[in-house]
């Protein structure tokens, strides 16, 4: 009820004085670190065990996701398989062309001028919008400016997602006022929560006008509470199971990787132990020993040693592909193998269609709401609003498939216009003769059976006369 107050007041002061609140034009969310808060990446997200992972999403079940997301872009930062995963997936949508659809002529114009003034941050607003998607939610401030008589959005930030918050009772989203809370004010709003509830009512919030929010949801997902979708608690869980597992493997590197050192010294001169012992020591230290005469050194070798490591690697390997399978809807390799180059490389690529299309889908849902913002900004009388749509023709296959959906359009009678396929398949075209070949241009061989078929053509002409002459003979006679 107070955000539609709001909301009419804000729209009632722009048509009485041609303007909007001085706050439109200067962002209301605070992006920093809360005081008192010093050890959290470096020394508790370092040192993770299974009590703080389930707080921690237990947080985000009751509507304090601070601690979850914080961790979750922790895990993005330091693991470089599980990083690189989500990197693709956002970075995939960048390159996609994109069209507006608008009968009404003006208000088409107005968008394309919208994402003109954006510029190059408009591919920044892709990546975060495709956020919404793995991370169950995603918030954007918009801040406005007075250009030409018109309010433009010139800035379209993206709000951490460890800001949310979420009240249950009122199934309402808010941002927490990060520049009131410190540190230990967030270890006692989870203390509290552990039992009941968090008392969401209770954390301070950055209010922030409903014509500056735009709040981006997971298309998948279907729990109300947005902070149980998308991959955030997946990729913590797969983290902490792998995290144990390279941890395990260093210590077994560490422990049986290198060859145990047998060493003997003469047992009637104590001084040979000794110097045996030092001798090990900098064989392990740098590669070299020099033993007393009369001493034995040999290196032992464990052939379990190979497939004992190997059982490391392999759920290792398992993690990082169960993790790429819910990023990218695909297991990626870089391996050739057996498959060969070309088939690598087109695996190498993949972000699977289905997530792709939800991702594009998504962002078009973010620019059509912004839209919807501006114009009911700038005009008191919409005809219709703007819809962003994308043209998904990007690798090498698309663009062949979409190539041959030309060509069977005008086989049936539709010819596709030279503009469509310069945007779709970024290539120039120019258009091609439609004479009819020469004659001149045939081989000897194409001339000799012309020949022979008029030949042919005339000889059976010939004798159909004369049967014609014989049978008029013939009645003449009788």
């Amino acid at each position: 009820m107070f955000n539609e107050i709001r909301s009419n007041i804000s729209k009632a002061w722009k048509f009485a004085t041609g303007k909007v609140p001085k706050a439109y034009g200067t962002a209301t969310v605070m992006e920093e670190n809360p005081r008192l808060i010093y050890d959290l990446f470096t020394e508790e997200f370092s040192n993770l065990t299974s009590a703080n992972v389930k707080n921690y999403i237990e947080y985000a079940r009751k509507g304090f996701p601070a601690y979850m997301y914080w961790l979750f872009d922790t895990i993005l930062q330091r693991d470089l398989r599980f990083g690189s995963t989500v990197r693709r997936r956002k970075l995939s949508v960048i390159d996609e062309k994109y069209e507006i659809q608008c009968e009404w002529e003006e208000g088409k114009e107005f968008a394309e001028m919208i994402l003109n003034k954006l510029g190059d941050s408009r591919f920044s607003i892709y990546r975060s919008m495709v956020e919404g998607n793995y991370k169950g939610i995603k918030m954007f401030e918009v801040n406005w400016i007075s250009e030409g008589g018109k309010w433009i959005p010139y800035d379209v930030q993206g709000i951490s997602n460890h800001l949310y918050l979420y009240d249950d009772r009122k199934d309402e989203y808010s941002v927490m006022d990060i520049k009131n809370v410190t540190g230990n004010d967030l270890i006692n709003y989870g203390a509290v929560g552990v039992m009941d509830r968090i008392p969401i009512e209770a954390i301070p919030k950055v209010d922030i006008p409903p014509d500056k929010l735009i709040v981006l949801k997971s298309i998948e997902g279907n729990v109300k509470n947005s902070f149980m979708n998308g991959l955030t608690i997946g990729f913590i869980l797969a983290f902490f199971c792998k995290n144990y597992n390279v941890k395990d493997l260093q210590m077994y590197i560490e422990k049986f990787a290198n060859p145990t050192v047998d060493a003997e010294y003469d047992p009637l001169n104590v001084a040979t132990k000794t110097e045996m012992v030092t001798a090990v020591q900098n064989f392990k230290a740098h590669g070299s020993i020099v033993h007393p005469a009369g001493t034995l050194f040999k290196l032992l070798n464990d052939e379990s040693k190979g497939a004992t490591s190997d059982i490391f690697m392999r759920s290792i390997n398992y993690w990082d592909i169960s993790a790429t399978i819910a990023a990218l809807g695909e297991s990626e390799t870089t391996e050739l193998g057996e498959q060969g180059s070309l088939a690598a490389l087109k695996e190498i690529k993949k972000v699977s269609n289905d997530y792709h299309i939800a991702d594009m889908k998504l962002i078009s849902i973010g620019f059509n709401e912004l839209f919807k913002k501006a114009f009911d900004l700038n005009f008191a009388t919409v005809q219709e609003y703007p819809v962003m749509q994308f043209v998904k023709v990007k690798t090498l296959e698309d663009k062949k498939s979409q190539s041959e959906i030309y060509r069977n359009l005008n086989d049936i009678g539709y010819k596709v216009s030279k503009e469509v396929i310069e945007e779709q398949q970024d290539i120039e075209v120019e258009e091609t003769s439609t004479k009819e070949p020469d004659d001149t241009n045939k081989n000897d061989d194409n001339k000799d059976d012309k020949k022979k078929t008029e030949a042919s053509e005339f000889a059976e002409k010939k004798t159909v006369d004369e049967i014609t002459d014989e049978y008029i003979k013939s009645l003449f006679n009788k």
